[in-house]
């Protein structure tokens, strides 16, 4: 292999032919060496493809290249390929400007995405527990925003709360409703939920109904609650004191004691020989068969 001396004062030296021009043939180096190697690797099976790492290495054999590029002029026996526009060196300062007005863009996006507000969101409306028809229900915070949730972590607060029937008041921890006896259905809560900007409108729903209760075929002591009460004694020698509201008594087999206690009631005794006494309001009263005692007393009664 003929090559050319790595000293510049030398008459083969690379560094001054590339300057003068080279006045001998040029002999090729011998060939590149490159080394193969791969790893061992494991049989796994009939059905498992064997994967093992491969690796080349090239060695270069010029020892005269560091000085060839330190030449003055490069040797070139064609025109320089155009560069791609990924290769392109803007001009002094346009890409300082582009990377300040990228650095900007991106502090308006942070901007806004810090600065915009979202509005609470709900899973749907709010079914709240029955209550009883005269009962006066609490209703809490925590009930009304069941479900709700704010995207930004905001403190949620209730405003406008009516409901389409009852007598609703505010109290320290929420709100109380109370129910009229006799007054039965679906009961409507509307209020908007708000994040302090946003608010979003929800709805929530109960049921008043009648306390129903069926007593044992045995001779039963019973007492009903304050608001409107179903009571089926069933049989036997029952003592049923169905207290206030409008209140709905059967009396069953047997010789039973029934007071209606305050509020319209409907008190029937049925077969056997009952004592039933209407108390006030304006009650409905029958004895059945037997030998019954009937007392409407205050209020105008049918007996």
């Amino acid at each position: 292999m003929t090559t050319g001396s790595i000293d510049e004062e030398h008459p083969k030296s690379a560094v001054r032919h590339v300057a003068q021009g080279w006045d001998e043939a040029f002999t090729m180096p011998d060939p590149i060496a490159f080394n193969y190697t791969a790893a061992s690797f494991d049989f796994l099976g009939p059905n498992i493809a064997p994967f093992f790492p491969a690796a080349v290495h090239y060695r270069p054999q010029n020892d005269n290249a560091a000085l060839v590029q330190r030449a003055e002029a490069p040797i070139s026996t064609s025109s320089p390929a155009p560069k791609s526009h990924h290769d392109t060196t803007p001009p002094h300062g346009e890409d300082e400007d582009d990377s300040d007005n990228d650095n900007d863009e991106d502090e308006d996006d942070e901007d806004e995405d810090t600065g915009t507000n979202r509005a609470p969101t709900v899973l749907g409306p709010v079914r709240l527990n029955d209550v009883f028809a005269g009962q006066v229900v609490l209703i809490g915070l925590s009930q009304l925003l069941f479900g709700a949730s704010d995207p930004d972590n905001d403190i949620l607060t209730i405003n406008g709360l009516t409901a389409t029937g009852g007598i609703l008041v505010q109290t320290t921890h929420g709100w109380s409703l109370a129910t009229l006896p006799g007054m039965l259905g679906i009961v409507t809560f509307s209020y908007q939920i708000s994040d302090g900007l946003l608010h979003i409108v929800q709805t929530a729903t109960l049921e008043i109904t009648r306390n129903q209760v069926h007593l044992t075929p045995n001779a039963d002591v019973y007492a009903g609650t304050p608001w409107d009460d179903d009571i089926d004694a069933l049989a036997g020698n029952d003592i049923i004191d169905a207290r206030a509201g409008n209140d709905s008594v059967t009396g069953g087999l047997g010789d039973d004691h029934i007071n209606g206690g305050d509020g319209d009631d409907q008190l029937f005794g049925n077969a056997g020989n009952d004592i039933i006494f209407g108390g006030n309001g304006n009650d409905t009263i029958g004895g059945g068969a037997g030998n019954d005692l009937l007392y409407g007393e205050a209020g105008n009664d049918i007996i």
